[in-house]
Parts: C-alpha cells; sequence; structure tokens
C-alpha cells in the first residue's frame, strides 16, 4: 500500500481523531490528492484540508513516506505528533492558527515526537512555523 487515505474519503472523516500508521515498507503519502487532481495541480495550489478532531498523528517505521499530504493541513485539535523511522519525510503540512495577526502553536498541543536529525532535516512553509513548534519538539 503507497497512499492511506484517498482526499475524497475525508469528507466522511470529520470525526477522525487518531491516525496511527506502523511498519509499513511502501508507504509513499497518508492523505493523497485524488489522480485527476495530481495531474491537474501542483502540490502548492493543493487546497487546505480540515481534519477538526484529529489530536493524534503517529507514524512509525515508514522508510518510504515522502508526504502525510501535499498540500496543507489545519489540526486545531492536534495534541501529540509522534514520527519515527520515516526518514525521507521532510515536511510537517500543518497551518498554524493565528494569534493576533501572528502564527501561534495549536492550543493543545503537547508534543512532536520526532529524533533532532529528522526535526533539523524538515522544510517549513513558513519561515516562523519552526521556531514556533520546536519548544513542543521531545527527542524520540
Amino acid at each position: 500500500m503507497k497512499k492511506l487515505i484517498p482526499k475524497w474519503l475525508l469528507q466522511y472523516l470529520q470525526n477522525l481523531t487518531e491516525i496511527t500508521v506502523r511498519i509499513c515498507e511502501e508507504m509513499e503519502e497518508i492523505i493523497a490528492d485524488d489522480e485527476e487532481e495530481q495531474v491537474n495541480q501542483c502540490a502548492s495550489s493543493s487546497p487546505i484540508i480540515v481534519l477538526p478532531k484529529l489530536q493524534i498523528l503517529y507514524l512509525h517505521a515508514l522508510p518510504e513516506l515522502k508526504s502525510i499530504y501535499k498540500g496543507r493541513m489545519t489540526c486545531g485539535s492536534i495534541q501529540r505528533v509522534t514520527v519515527s523511522l520515516c526518514g525521507k519525510l521532510k515536511r510537517l503540512p500543518f497551518t498554524l492558527p493565528l494569534q493576533n495577526g501572528q502564527p501561534s502553536a495549536p492550543p493543545d498541543l503537547e508534543f512532536i515526537r520526532m529524533s533532532e536529525k529528522s526535526w533539523k532535516a524538515l522544510d517549513w512553509d513558513h519561515p516562523q512555523y519552526k521556531n514556533i513548534l520546536h519548544p513542543f519538539v521531545k527527542k524520540s
């Protein structure tokens, strides 16, 4: 299995509270655009998806994982993010909430658990995101 959730299915998953994927050697993408959308748009123009109740994202031993989602995700209830043994993952797609016009950490965020090497290798959609989220990083 290379892709876990087709984006069209998300409309039925608005109550989703946890995504756990572990030990899947071929997994490349967690949430995938529909095939037609992939042909017609580039990743930067992918719409923002909203998972309002997602609290836990746990990804472990996914050596081919390149993307959680190519666009951006709003997960206002996110509490815990764990990423381990996912060496090809280079981006966390979260859109941070604004507070007084500035990005801020999600209000319920407890931790982001990942290795320091993986944290340093991440690319960011917004230049402030890394500094805002760094206090929540716990070494895995």
